[in-house]
């Protein structure tokens, strides 16, 4: 069985996010990326994830300030809806 991933109450499986993460740029956001990379699954290789990866964290490391790390505010996120429950 393949790895899942989830993004937005998705399961996505593995391969489709490698290729969001390729076709990903500032004009296109995940959510679109995603949907392509779902209609055509080709496989990366590991190099080429490596790559993809490398890529998406130089965009979004552009509008982020060195501040804020977004696991914190993931974790703060998940910890304050948990409480809301």
């Amino acid at each position: 069985m393949s790895e899942v991933f989830h993004f937005c109450g998705r399961r996505i499986p593995k391969e489709v996010v490698e290729r969001a993460l390729e076709l990903f740029d500032e004009q296109v956001g995940l959510d679109q990326a995603i949907a392509e990379a779902e209609a055509n699954r080709p496989r990366l290789s590991p190099e080429e994830l490596d790559q993809a990866i490398e890529r998406i964290q130089r965009l979004v490391a552009k509008y982020v300030p060195d501040d804020v790390s977004l696991v914190d505010e993931l974790i703060a996120g998940r910890r304050a809806e948990a409480a809301r429950e």
